[in-house]
């Protein structure tokens, strides 16, 4: 699982270095563009997990107290500083990982829309 490894030393570095220095993250790459990569990378670390333990995580927590090396040790932020939901879905194959976008509010629109992605358990070779 090298992989696992980089991945988890990218988000980290975002994580680390974008609330400090929003300049380094590149002229193009906005705060939607940001979001839409971290729930891409967010729902790639959720079906690692489900492979490797069997079920989808139940929380955050348990992604940051499972094995930090393989997933990560803080709880991930969206662009604006509010921590990403992870909630299930009607039954326990499916999450939704997302963001309630600026205001932290479900609806709105423009910065302040939701936006999630649906991680599925089983559908991914980590």
């Amino acid at each position: 699982m090298p992989i696992a490894k980089y991945i988890v030393a990218y988000f980290l570095a975002v994580a680390l270095v974008w609330p400090k220095a929003p300049i380094a993250r590149g002229p193009s790459m906005d705060q939607q563009e940001r979001m839409a990569m971290d729930l891409a990378f967010l729902s790639e670390l959720v079906q690692c997990f489900a492979q490797d333990y069997g079920r989808l995580p139940s929380d955050w927590a348990e992604l940051t107290t499972a094995q930090p090396e393989l997933y990560f040790e803080i709880v991930p932020l969206d662009p604006w500083g509010n921590e990403y939901y992870l909630d299930s879905i009607a039954d326990s194959n499916r999450l939704a990982v997302g963001s309630y976008g600026r205001d932290n509010q479900p609806g709105g629109t423009g910065e302040d829309a939701d936006t999630e992605v649906v991680v599925r358990s089983g559908r991914k070779d980590c």
